[in-house]
């Protein structure tokens, strides 16, 4: 009984490809966007009399981070005290977790 011929290797149509090969690097580049993202989540959550948080954190200039910027947000909501209606972050070592190096 013969064989089936055997099928040539699919290849993938060029678009597929690309999507593919770029994939990596959109996920990648999320980081700014989860950043912005994770800086007005805690601006929303700190209270304190009339600050404005928004503003205090200037969460837009974390667009263009390179790295996962979580941790620095955590770490400001633990350091985050509120007396008599004025805020206060006692800097636990935070500023170190807010670079990309």
């Amino acid at each position: 009984m013969p064989q089936p011929a055997a099928r040539p290797p699919r290849r993938l149509p060029p678009l597929a490809a690309v999507v593919l090969l770029a994939a990596p690097a959109l996920v990648s580049c999320d980081h700014g966007k989860r950043a912005v993202e994770a800086c007005e989540a805690l601006a929303e959550e700190l209270r304190c009399g009339d600050t404005d948080f928004l503003d205090v954190l200037s969460c837009d200039q974390y667009a263009s981070a390179e790295c996962e910027l979580g941790p620095y947000f955590d770490c400001l909501e633990d350091s985050f005290t509120c007396s008599d209606g004025v805020a206060t972050f006692t800097d636990g070592d935070c500023a170190a977790l807010s670079t990309c190096d």
